[in-house]
């Protein structure tokens, strides 16, 4: 028998709090998530089915790759932001 919900420790440096949220809002229909813990390190979460009962392995697996692809796509843009237009210049054949 399978616990009723699966904890998860995501760390800060690479799991970011509004990625989180918008992984959290895009799988509300087959998920809760709550936070249940949050420091500068790192963010706890719970995760079940809506109904509370133990969440589904692909569905889990889904919403965390989600996570990650929201996580590092935002890492890219702020790459992008905080790079010198002088280094850009330099980059381009």
């Amino acid at each position: 028998m399978r616990e009723a919900q699966c904890d998860v420790h995501l760390a800060k440096d690479i799991y970011r709090r509004p990625s989180l949220d918008q992984a959290i809002k895009e799988f509300t229909k087959q998920l809760r998530v709550s936070i249940l813990q949050e420091d500068h390190r790192e963010a706890v979460v719970s995760i079940t089915e809506p109904t509370g009962a133990a969440p589904d392995d692909q569905t889990v697996r889904e919403f965390l790759n989600r996570l990650l692809d929201l996580s590092v796509l935002a890492q890219i843009e702020d790459d992008e932001t905080d790079r010198p237009a002088d280094a850009e210049a330099l980059s381009k054949p």
